[in-house]
């Protein structure tokens, strides 16, 4: 892994309460490194933070970090589209980026499918794993992608995809293969709260986006334009 790069927001950039955006790197080897910091900005725009062992280490995991330099509730920021960049060590080899996999406790899920947004060149190739919770395996090939698919033995219930990457054999360039987003799902997703306690409605738009709550129930009619709903997942 040579740099890690996302999009970042601030809603308060002045001076006084700048939000701090940074990456934390954890090596094969049992250590870890912070990159430098980055101050979020009124607008969108593109972060990059450079691995500077990437000669040397192996990375394993990445944590984005966010820190306000003010404890007020209106310093919200948001940091999305976070891409991972590295080079290969050689033509015949290949890297994979592990993703945990949302769990449905209530109902085992019976078909499930991945699909990911990927630049390609050559012959290249991009293939996935699934990884059971005793850490089973089951490799799926390029084809398989965006395809809804039985969960079969020795995968009962996964808890890990493993999305991998192998360049080109000739004429490979920087960026050339590569996963942009990542995209899971089930034959039987599950919504955060069911019956009379499903969210119905949420926050006035003029409002700070807050901690995900219950709301009281209205009716369609009772919905102002001014009022929004979310679009939420079960963990």
């Amino acid at each position: 892994v040579t740099s890690v790069s996302s999009f970042g927001w601030n809603e308060e950039y002045n001076s006084v309460g700048n939000t701090y955006i940074r990456v934390n790197f954890f090596y094969t080897d049992g250590t870890s490194q912070f990159s430098s910091n980055v101050y979020g900005s009124g607008n969108y725009i593109r972060f990059k933070f450079l691995n500077s062992l990437y000669n040397s280490k192996l990375v394993r995991k990445i944590e984005v970090w966010m820190r306000s330099t003010q404890n007020h509730d209106f310093r919200e920021a948001i940091e999305y589209g976070t891409m991972v960049h590295g080079h290969y060590s050689g033509q015949d080899s290949s890297v994979y980026l592990t993703l945990r996999i949302p769990q449905y406790s209530e109902q085992d899920t019976s078909h499930f499918r991945v699909k990911v947004d990927a630049v390609r060149e050559g012959d290249d190739d991009i293939w996935f794993e699934l990884v059971n919770e005793d850490n089973s395996t089951k490799t799926y090939t390029n084809a398989d992608f965006d395809k809804l698919l039985p969960i079969q033995s020795p995968i009962v219930k996964p808890t890990r995809l493993r999305i991998y990457m192998k360049a080109a054999s000739s004429g490979a360039t920087v960026g050339g293969t590569g996963v942009s987003a990542v995209y899971w799902g089930t034959s039987n997703p599950k919504s955060l709260w069911t019956g009379s306690q499903r969210v119905d409605k949420d926050i006035y738009y003029s409002e700070n986006t807050q901690k995900l709550t219950r709301r009281s129930w209205r009716a369609s009619n009772e919905v102002t334009q001014i009022m929004g709903f979310r679009l939420v997942r079960r963990p």
